[in-house]
């Protein structure tokens, strides 16, 4: 068990020296305890977001998410790739103006048990949404999250009028 969170720790190092520094943003290895841990310490609503380098409609997804007022909620962001792809997946979220602070990559672990931790029911489709409130996962969304499903949720999650 100590080997798993030493090894854990070094692809945390890994992935910090693997960025630019001059780069705010940062991509953290997501295992599978990272969820339990981000809704933990997490207690504002916010948005969890699946995306893939190898996904076109979540280059649509970012891209409407860069252009939102990211200010209404938070995001967690979760790259589905393998951490070897860190620095293009970082590429990505800086060029569509993605601004959280919560940013993943998948860990080395297998993919289908990291998709498991997520949400059992989750086959791998992207992109795929989850709005989480008062720690819990409220609602769920397969395929690219439009402007109208977004705002939807950030209403949903803050109880405020959006025009």
């Amino acid at each position: 068990m100590k080997n798993i969170k030493w090894s854990k720790y070094l692809w945390l190092l890994f992935v910090i020296f693997a960025c630019k520094s001059e780069q705010l943003q940062l991509l953290k290895p997501f295992f599978d305890d990272s969820l339990r841990i981000i809704t933990s310490h997490n207690d504002k609503p916010f948005i969890l977001l699946l995306w893939s380098l190898d996904c076109p409609p979540c280059y649509e997804e970012l891209e409407t998410i860069g252009k939102s007022d990211q200010s209404q909620v938070d995001y967690v962001i979760i790259s589905t790739d393998d951490i070897s792809r860190v620095k293009e997946a970082q590429k990505v979220l800086t060029d569509f103006n993605v601004l959280s602070n919560d940013l993943w990559i998948f860990s080395t672990e297998s993919k289908e048990r990291l998709r498991y931790s997520i949400d059992p029911q989750w086959r791998g489709e992207l992109p795929r949404s989850y709005l989480f409130k008062n720690h819990l996962q409220e609602d769920f969304h397969s395929g690219t999250l439009t402007k109208k499903k977004l705002k939807s949720w950030i209403r949903k999650s803050n109880n405020i009028v959006i025009p």
